[in-house]
């Protein structure tokens, strides 16, 4: 679950997502197999919008997991990326920030080198989705 400092800033700053919606993204995140008791599952199912922070441009999750053509397909199709991670950002940068499933990690990769993720040499490595959170909205 999010860590109350991080819902209380999201609170502060931002809206939630409208509980029909928040039916809709949970469904979503079901179907990837995301564990409805992380705190990525919450933030992406109830905040699930874009936001800037210190890695750049969070884009909205939800919106793009329930497409047919999300990122993280084409990722999974075409750079061959580990069905455990889903992407937090678009193709629009040369960086991958990617969320791990199976162990709740976050991990960057700089400069579109995708070959660092097969040997798991990550640029940066969060030991959780909240710590990411935290680092990325600076509330630390």
């Amino acid at each position: 679950m999010l860590k109350q400092n991080i819902k209380n800033y999201l609170d502060e700053e931002y809206s939630t997502v409208l509980p029909e919606y928040q039916e809709k993204y949970k469904k979503t995140l079901l179907k990837y197999h995301i564990n409805p008791n992380s705190a990525f599952f919450e933030f992406v199912s109830k905040y699930s919008d874009e936001y800037y922070g210190k890695y750049g441009l969070l884009y909205d999750i939800a919106t793009d997991l329930s497409t047919d053509d999300n990122v993280t397909q084409i990722l999974h199709e075409k750079e061959q990326v580990p069905l455990k991670y889903i992407s937090l950002i678009n193709l629009e940068t040369e960086d991958y920030l990617l969320y791990n499933k199976e162990n709740e990690h976050v991990v960057l990769i700089e400069s579109g080198n995708i070959d660092k993720l097969k040997n798991n040499n990550f640029d940066k490595e969060w030991n959780s989705f909240n710590e990411f959170l935290e680092d990325f909205f600076e509330l630390n």
